[in-house]
Parts: C-alpha cells; structure tokens; sequence
C-alpha cells in the first residue's frame, strides 16, 4: 500500500485535494460546472491580443487628442 507524503506545514490538504479533481465533470452526457467554473473566463492568445490592440489604440487617440487641444500654436 502507497502512503502519499506528509504536506508541508501551512499547507490545507483539504485544497490540494480538490485541486486535483477535473473542472468540468460529465453528467449524462453533458458538461456540468459550478457557477464559479461558469463565470471564469480564459486567457488565451486571441483574448489577450484584443486586450493589447485595444489598449495601443485607446492610447494613440487620447494622445492625439491631447495633443490638437494643448498643442502650442504655430
């Protein structure tokens, strides 16, 4: 019989358990998640670019909008 070793101290086993579970378990043939599970969202590559170019463009028309109201006349 294989005994699994002690957790460091400070550490909730009752955590690290439910860690290892799966996210998503099936039921009947469907995905059923808890409403925490539900209403994470995800952070993959698409995600993320849209968060990037949105914020360069957001930046690039606050700056020129700055800049035609407090530019120095000529």
């Amino acid at each position: 019989m294989r005994r699994e070793p002690a957790p460091p101290p400070g550490v909730n086993v009752a955590m690290v358990k439910a860690r290892k579970e799966p996210v998503m378990r099936d039921e009947k043939g469907r995905k059923v998640e808890t409403p925490v599970e539900a209403r994470a969202g995800f952070l993959d590559r698409p995600v993320l670019v849209v968060l990037c170019v949105s914020l360069a463009l957001g930046v690039i028309v606050l700056g020129a909008l700055w800049f035609g109201f407090f530019a120095p006349s000529a």
